[in-house]
C-alpha cells in the first residue's frame, strides 16, 4: 500500500511494485488510507510524513492498532528529530526524497523477507524445496536456485554448484 499525497510519487513506486510483481494500492490521504488498509490488508505500507492535512507520523501511530505491516517512510523531511520519531511511533524504515526507485525496492523485499519467515501458509514446502511468494524465489535446502530477474521481470534460474 503506498500513501502519498503526490499522484506521481505514488504512480513511480507504484510502476516499481507491480514491475517487482506486487499487487499495490494507492491512496492520496490519510482518512481514504485508514479505510484502504482495512480493506486491502497489505503486506508492507509506503507512507510519505507530510500527508495534506494530515501528519504520517500521527497516521502511523493510529495505523498500527490495526496492522503490523512494516512501514517504509519516504519523506522529503530530512532532520534527525523526523526520522526519530518517524521510527519511534511505528515505523520500520526511512527513505529521504529524492530517492532511488531501485534502493527503495530492495528496502521494500528485505522487509518482506523478514515477514514471510513467520507466514508459514504463503510458503509452499515440498522435500528439499521451499517456494517463498513474498521473497520471489525458490530455495533448494539453504541455496537460492531461482528469482525473479529486476530489469526484464524474466525468471532466472540459478543452479547450485556440484
Amino acid at each position: 500500500m503506498i500513501v502519498d499525497d503526490d499522484p506521481h510519487i505514488c504512480e513511480i513506486v507504484q510502476v516499481y511494485c507491480e514491475r517487482e510483481g506486487f499487487l499495490s494500492a494507492c491512496s492520496h490521504n490519510g482518512a481514504e488510507a485508514m479505510k484502504l488498509l482495512a480493506s486491502f490488508e497489505p503486506d508492507l505500507i509506503v507512507l510519505d510524513v507530510l500527508l495534506a492535512n494530515e501528519n504520517g507520523i500521527d497516521w502511523c501511530r493510529n495505523a498500527r492498532s490495526r496492522t503490523n505491516a512494516p512501514i517504509v517512510f519516504l519523506s522529503s523531511r530530512e532532520e534527525d528529530e523526523v526520522k526519530i520519531s518517524a521510527l519511534s511511533d511505528g515505523g520500520d524504515d526511512y527513505v529521504t526524497k529524492p530517492f532511488s526507485p531501485g534502493v527503495l525496492m530492495a528496502k521494500i523485499k528485505a522487509h518482506l523477507r523478514r515477514v514471510s519467515t513467520g507466514r508459514h501458509e504463503q510458503l509452499l514446502q515440498l522435500p528439499g524445496l521451499t517456494l517463498d511468494y513474498y521473497a520471489q524465489s525458490v530455495n533448494m535446502g539453504s541455496k537460492t536456485i531461482f528469482f525473479i530477474e529486476k530489469k526484464s521481470s524474466a525468471c532466472c534460474p540459478i543452479w547450485p554448484k556440484t
